[in-house]
């Protein structure tokens, strides 16, 4: 991750004041696990906050506005994948990444899981090095997903704004070549007005 240019981003985004730090949701019902990723993911630049039910974390989490949700997939009130689900049919979580955290190994449960919307699948008991790079990688692609979008609002906005004064151009060269003698207007330069 250190090589590629774009993670400077990331990095300098995460190295700003402390209120500054990315937040990151975990969603585990084992107290110790939340605490463990806690530990490893503050020193990182994350600002992490655990919930252990997925009934809490539905009703926090629009508050919250994480950059990245890391998800268990046996909580004791709902399985993550279905969770998973809930999550991305709320339009203000819907493309906040998910990273499923499972000591399930099997390939049909990490299948489902990705189907059911999550980025990414680690197996428990996770490295933590593996973890925070993983998650600087689906970060990086989300911060820069929402750049891209401000980008795009501006250039719409920039563009209704050049269709807006192109039209008033127009019209104020009907109104002019209404109230103008024809020789003057047919001479006049209506450049300054485009």
């Amino acid at each position: 991750l250190k090589s590629r240019s774009n993670t400077i981003y990331v990095r300098g985004i995460m190295q700003q004041s402390a209120q500054a730090k990315i937040k990151i949701a975990a969603i585990d019902d084992d107290f110790n696990v939340l605490s463990i990723i806690e530990k490893f993911l503050q020193p990182a630049g994350f600002e992490v906050t655990g919930y252990r039910s997925a009934a809490e974390a539905v009703e926090k989490l629009p508050d919250l506005k994480p950059a990245c949700i890391l998800l268990d997939n046996e909580l004791p009130d709902m399985r993550g994948i279905d969770l998973c689900r809930k999550l991305f049919s709320m339009p203000e979580l819907a493309d906040i990444p998910i990273i499923f955290l499972s000591a399930s190994t099997d390939r049909e449960t990490v299948v489902k899981a990705l189907v059911s919307g999550a980025r990414d699948y680690i197996n428990k008991p996770f490295n933590t090095n593996e973890l925070i790079t993983r998650i600087e990688t689906h970060v990086e692609l989300y911060l820069q997903k929402l750049k891209i979008a401000e980008q795009n609002r501006l250039l719409e906005k920039r563009n209704q704004d050049n269709i807006i004064l192109s039209t008033r151009s127009l019209m104020l060269q009907e109104i002019i070549k209404q109230y103008t003698p024809r020789k003057t207007w047919e001479k006049a330069d209506f450049s300054a007005l485009e």
